[in-house]
Formats: C-alpha cells, structure tokens, sequence
C-alpha cells in the first residue's frame, strides 16, 4: 500500500507513549497508563504496528485527554477498509 495522506493519520498524543507505541515496550507505563494506550488505539482502530513516526517532544494538548502536557505527534497507517473514521473526520 503507497502511503499518502488518506491512508495516514495523525494525532498529538502523550510523549511518554512513544516507546510503547514505537516499540512495542510497556515498561514505562503502569497498568493502567497502558490500558489508556490501549482505549486509544482500540477507539480509533489502530494497532500498535501501525504507528510510522514520531516528532519531537512538545507542550501542546493532548487528544487522549485534551489536558496540555508534553505530547509529540504520532502518525499513523490506517487502511480505508479497516472501520477507522474517513480521514476528513480528523481528530480524536
């Protein structure tokens, strides 16, 4: 699948996600921290192969949870027959 930007999504989430969703590693996270990443993903029909890259930390506000924190932007695939939300929808 060629990647565009109708196959791709991408959200502002917490930067402390980042290695969880990069690589896979929870162990940063407690139990319950996990089940948010995990809510997030399940709500938007991602799996965690799917994140592509990852910005730079920043202070911005959060889509998880609309508080501000230091968050980096995540972009993800997505295929169009997966049930995700149309990309014109946008945001968490």
């Amino acid at each position: 699948m060629k990647l565009t930007l109708r196959n791709t999504r991408k959200y502002e989430l917490p930067a402390y996600w980042a290695s969880y969703l990069v690589n896979g590693d929870a162990s940063g996270l407690d139990p319950i921290e996990r089940e948010a990443v995990d809510a997030f993903l399940d709500k938007w029909g991602h799996r965690h192969d799917e994140c592509l890259s990852v910005s730079r930390e920043f202070v911005g506000r959060s889509q998880h949870c609309g508080l501000i924190a230091d968050v980096c932007t995540y972009i993800f695939s997505f295929s169009p027959s997966s049930g995700v939300a149309s990309p014109a929808m946008g945001r968490a």
